[in-house]
């Protein structure tokens, strides 16, 4: 079971047909991240993964309710231990810094003081969230300007989330992230502000995020061209897509180790920020390195129990009407570079099929699928196939 959390995110991420539901599952589990070195129960992270798989396109006030009661957070950032002698400010931060607002936007050190008390009694008991009333602080409260009641108990926090989900701030900083893993590394202030628009529009609507999602997908900026392969695939971008591209058969204990070898190791990161989304943190010599092995160590696997194999790639060809060299470049660059390669490329390339250009290509000949498993070997490490 410690395994099944990890599995079914990857399997699900190179099966499922349902791909935006899949993204934006892991985009929340990376907002809202807690780490199972911490947790120390996977139980609780697999219910949690599962709770941001249905409410992946839902609306973001159920998102943050979700988080605010989930007890992998609770234990993760402490906030079972808060009473109201002595309030825990670990989550108050986050929840303002790295969940809402953004760092040092908006709010005050009095208001993390305030959102801590707020908070104070929420805790967990056998894997679930409990609120402990002897333990909170019902207390008059002030939270971004606004007043909060005494004597109302657990409905404090509650407020407080009603604050920051329809916040201007929250709704900026969401969308700057959103904007980020679909559309560029550096959003412009006019996409951030119309899908601000669009977060704030429909604050009640149970599909918020989906049409959040839909007005970001229509945009211009979508579209451009500049914006198209412009960033580096995380590894785990990277092993889902060359696991759904291409004919593999994929083994469940050597995609843990593809994860981990890369060091994205899912559900085993320490810091409440979550895994990087810039291209910086996923481009060192190392961590390409790391991916050409994958690809040729697959590629040229023999059919295996233990090992993630290539297989039958002349019949993968075949199978979907294409034989000629040319067809077959161009299906390779198509699907896995959409099409971004240079002349020199594309030349090397027809040199493996066609035996450095002294015979043409046979899909059907004896030599056909060695030459596919070098003509993937080799494109597969070029720099574009690295871009998403």
């Amino acid at each position: 079971l410690s395994l099944k959390v990890i599995e079914e995110q990857l399997m699900r991420a190179i099966y499922s047909e349902r791909q935006l539901l899949e993204i934006m599952t892991f985009f929340w589990e990376n907002h809202f991240n807690t780490d199972f070195t911490k947790v120390k129960s996977i139980n609780l992270e697999y219910n949690e993964n599962k709770l941001w798989r249905k409410n992946a396109l839902g609306n973001f006030r159920d998102l943050l309710a979700i988080s605010s009661k989930s007890p992998a957070m609770l234990i993760y950032l402490d906030n079972r231990f808060s009473h109201k002698d002595s309030p825990n400010e670990n989550y108050s931060r986050e929840l303002m810094e790295l969940h809402t607002l953004g760092v040092d936007n908006y709010y005050t050190p009095e208001d993390i003081e305030n959102v801590a008390k707020a908070f104070t009694g929420w805790k967990t008991s056998d894997g679930s969230f409990y609120y402990n009333k002897y333990s909170h602080d019902d207390s008059e409260l002030t939270v971004l300007g606004n007043t909060i009641s005494s004597g109302i108990g657990q409905e404090q926090g509650e407020l407080v989330l009603d604050l920051l989900s329809q916040h201007n701030g929250t709704a900026k900083y969401i969308c700057n992230k959103l904007l980020k893993v679909f559309v560029s590394e550096s959003p412009t202030e006019r996409s951030i502000n119309n899908c601000a628009d669009d977060f704030l529009n429909n604050v009640d609507a149970d599909n918020q995020i989906a049409i959040v999602l839909e007005g970001v997908f229509r945009s211009s900026e979508f579209s451009r061209s500049d914006n198209m392969l412009s960033k580096v695939k995380s590894p785990f971008e990277f092993v889902a897509g060359f696991a759904r591209q291409f004919p593999l058969v994929v083994k469940n204990s050597e995609l843990r180790s593809w994860m981990k070898d890369l060091g994205m190791r899912l559900f085993h990161y320490p810091l409440p920020t979550g895994w990087p989304e810039n291209s910086e943190a996923w481009s060192g010599s190392n961590q390409i390195s790391q991916r050409w092995n994958i690809v040729r160590n697959t590629v040229f696997n023999k059919q295996s129990i233990w090992k993630s194999y290539l297989t039958d790639p002349a019949k993968f060809f075949i199978d979907n009407n294409i034989e000629t060299s040319e067809a077959v470049l161009g299906f390779v660059f198509e699907l896995g570079m959409s099409n971004e390669y240079s002349q020199l490329e594309w030349d090397e390339a027809l040199q493996i099929l066609t035996n450095e250009g002294t015979e043409e290509f046979d899909i059907y000949a004896e030599d056909a699928e060695e030459k596919i498993r070098d003509l993937l070997a080799l494109v597969l490490q070029y720099p574009a196939y690295q871009l998403q």
